[in-house]
């Protein structure tokens, strides 16, 4: 972030803010209310949106690009967002407070874009289905590949290694 800052280049820092540091909240983790706010110290722009609304993303990303297209340096774009899972597979997630999975559910980014899409005539059944079977071809596709690929050879055990 500071190079990026200091030769002003055209790059867009994404912070997908969760409001976890692993299993400590946020406001126990950090001074500061929002993550954006870290971009001043290295001389560029920082925005914090609602990372759960898709139109406030999508107009902070266009401005952020405008702002990198036109010469103006880096933009770090916080998400604010909100895990619903653990860390990972083995965190029960036990530390959040009572209440907390229910709040952020009502503010779930698929639900509230869907209901954007149905609020301008949109078949959104039809365009899960789209999504699901593009997802599934692509992983299908992936499969394949894979499958399909020779094995390395013992000579290429180190290539696209770097220490």
């Amino acid at each position: 972030m500071n190079f990026a800052g200091v030769h002003k280049l055209p790059v867009i820092f994404v912070c997908e803010n969760n409001q976890y540091a692993y299993s400590t909240p946020l406001e126990l983790q950090m001074a500061i209310e929002d993550v954006a706010d870290r971009a001043k110290a290295y001389g560029f722009a920082g925005v914090a949106c609602n990372g759960n609304d898709l139109g406030v993303v999508l107009e902070h990303m266009a401005q952020a690009l405008k702002r990198a297209r036109a010469g103006e340096g880096p933009t770090l774009l916080e998400l604010k967002t909100y895990r619903i899972s653990g860390h990972s597979e083995h965190d029960p997630a036990v530390y959040r407070r009572a209440g907390e999975l229910e709040e952020w559910a009502d503010k779930d980014p698929i639900h509230r874009w869907e209901a954007h899409l149905k609020s301008r005539g949109r078949d959104v059944t039809k365009i899960r289905q789209e999504i699901e079977t593009e997802c599934q071809r692509v992983v299908n596709d992936a499969a394949a590949f894979a499958e399909a690929a020779a094995d390395p050879t013992a000579s290429q055990v180190l290539e696209d290694l770097y220490a």
